[in-house]
């Protein structure tokens, strides 16, 4: 491994006199007014500014806020500004990262992104920018189909350098083949340099995935969105199954950043009282000015609708923390339910079921379940999820005995569970509590609100929904009171995307005292058969790389 080490540091090294920050180039320091003295903008939709459109500008009032929504010209990438007078001022570039196949081509460029790029080619940039910046929060998220870049900082000049280094990292990484070999996977041999010694298998990510597909509720995660989203990209891992990732070429990974990272593949995300249209002006004249639109094919089609409820059985490797071996198994019934970029009430109301069912001790399902003394836990990956084009809606239980009949008294007790609600119907007093606190807690001042904000917004963003809509809380809640005074509104939403929904999978997970053993097994034997098959080049090839 030390060859490896050595040239990943010669690759990125500089002189000690040049650091990130001499390399930066400062926007204007002119001072400008911040906080409650805040911009005041003349654009109005239809306006071109800096090479972006101007599509849609509201104002939130319950957050003092002034939403802005553009779309570039050229690339067709899309921009959302929230204006308020918060001077914790955040940033963020987004991307579809949709995947096609199990090899985690999007989670090996997510890590290579973050090993420089060609104008701070330096080893982790923002490791670097962490020690020298004002920053209150540098990251990077990965999901099923995205992967985002934010940071957020008080600094002007701060927010200005941080902007530099991120874009240019996404949009010109190095994407260093020894940073490949070390991040995603490589070959080596048991003894160093001996290639007649057993052959193995290492890397980052490659590594990290071997003990995420033998963790139990991981396992069972996969298994619910693979089966439920049958005929999509969604029926892939996107960090990759170790057996597939080796499949995974560093020349793929270059041609798959061309089209992943393209700016028509990305979204842009700012919050704060700083000046956007100076971020829109950066943006356009250090970057995006230099592209053409291009198709990704990233778009995610929404699963086609059988209506026939399917079972699946898997097993996973027994827990060594569980505090009875005979309860390790899990259930649950996951439906499929609608489509996050069409009418926003749905979801938000469907949020909100989720949380009447489980998260109260008057909760239906909190009874049932839990204080019912059935089961001692909540399945994994519980209640309403619209992080995915389609949202879906799981309910089910851990620490179960591993017979059959036992999880199919879960199963009926669920639809039992159900049914009863509908008949009896949630209290008006319940309903108002909980819209109440809601309300309530929306009001409240938070910690790095435009990151929670961020957070919350990127199912819309990766899939060009509406946005704005799931930030006006109050009419949102305005309406659902209509709705609730109507009657039985909460009841008929179980009734229609629960029990009378026959697009839903029923999963079933049992320990495997031999798992990991079996595994295991399996990795040694193609280890040998590719072992057997490599010729002298090959070897020749590893040892010239890693040693």
């Amino acid at each position: 491994m030390q060859r490896l080490l050595t040239k990943n540091k010669s690759t990125h090294s500089r002189s000690a006199s040049t650091s990130i920050l001499s390399s930066l180039k400062y926007f204007s320091s002119l001072y400008k007014p911040r906080g409650d003295e805040k911009t005041s903008y003349s654009i109005k939709v239809g306006d071109l500014v800096h090479g972006f459109n101007v599509k849609g500008v509201e104002e939130i009032p319950l957050y003092s806020m002034k939403a802005f929504s553009l779309e570039h010209d050229k690339t067709k990438a899309k921009y959302l500004h929230l204006h308020c007078p918060d001077q914790n001022n955040c940033f963020a570039v987004g991307f579809r990262t949709t995947p096609q196949d199990n090899r985690g081509i999007s989670h090996i460029l997510e890590k290579l992104i973050l090993c420089g790029s060609k104008r701070y080619p330096v080893r982790d940039p923002f490791a670097n920018m962490t020690r020298r910046s004002l920053n209150n929060q540098m990251n990077a998220w990965t999901g099923t189909d995205y992967t985002c870049f934010l940071y957020s900082t008080q600094n002007q000049k701060d927010f200005e350098n941080l902007m530099s280094v991120y874009l240019e990292s996404v949009y010109n990484p190095l994407l260093d083949y020894y940073d490949f070999l070390h991040e995603a996977w490589h070959y080596e041999f048991l003894r160093e340099g001996n290639p007649e010694s057993d052959l193995l298998i290492t890397g980052g990510i490659y590594t990290q995935m071997k003990g995420y597909h033998q963790t139990p509720d991981n396992i069972f995660l996969e298994s619910l969105h693979s089966n439920l989203y049958s005929e999509t990209p969604y029926k892939s891992c996107a960090g990759g199954i170790p057996k597939d990732i080796i499949l995974t070429s560093y020349e793929e990974v270059r041609e798959s950043h061309k089209r992943l990272y393209h700016p028509s593949n990305s979204y842009f995300y700012s919050y704060g009282d700083l000046d956007f249209l100076d971020h829109l002006k950066f943006l356009q004249n250090n970057f995006l000015n230099k592209y053409e639109f291009l198709d990704a094919h990233t778009s995610i089609p929404l699963q086609r609708r059988e209506n026939i409820p399917l079972e699946f059985k898997i097993s996973c490797p027994p827990s060594s923390s569980a505090s009875d071996p005979k309860f390790q198994s899990q259930f649950a019934i996951s439906y499929l339910c609608n489509d996050i970029t069409q009418d926003p009430i749905t979801s938000i109301s469907l949020n909100i079921l989720s949380y009447m069912l489980f998260e109260t001790p008057e909760s239906p399902f909190y009874q049932s379940l839990l204080e019912s003394g059935v089961t001692t836990a909540y399945c994994a990956g519980y209640g309403f999820d619209m992080n995915t084009r389609e949202a879906s809606f799981t309910i089910g239980a851990k620490n179960l005995s591993s017979e059959y009949g036992e999880m199919m008294k879960i199963n009926q007790l669920i639809e039992d569970t159900l049914k009863n609600v509908v008949k009896e119907g949630f209290s008006q007093e319940f309903i108002e509590s909980i819209l109440h606190q809601i309300e309530f807690q929306a009001k409240l001042p938070k910690a790095d609100f435009g990151i929670s904000v961020l957070q919350s917004l990127i199912p819309l963003l990766n899939h060009n929904g509406d946005p704005i809509a799931f930030l006006k809380i109050n009419q949102t809640i305005g309406e659902i009171k209509k709705r609730v005074r109507k009657g039985k509104y909460f009841e008929g939403l179980i009734e229609k995307f629960l029990l009378k929904n026959k697009q839903h999978i029923r999963v079933l997970m049992t320990p495997n005292k031999n798992y990991i053993k079996e595994e295991t097994e399996k990795e040694e034997k193609m280890l040998k058969e590719i072992h057997k098959n490599m010729n002298i080049q090959d070897k020749e090839k590893i040892i010239r790389e890693v040693y």
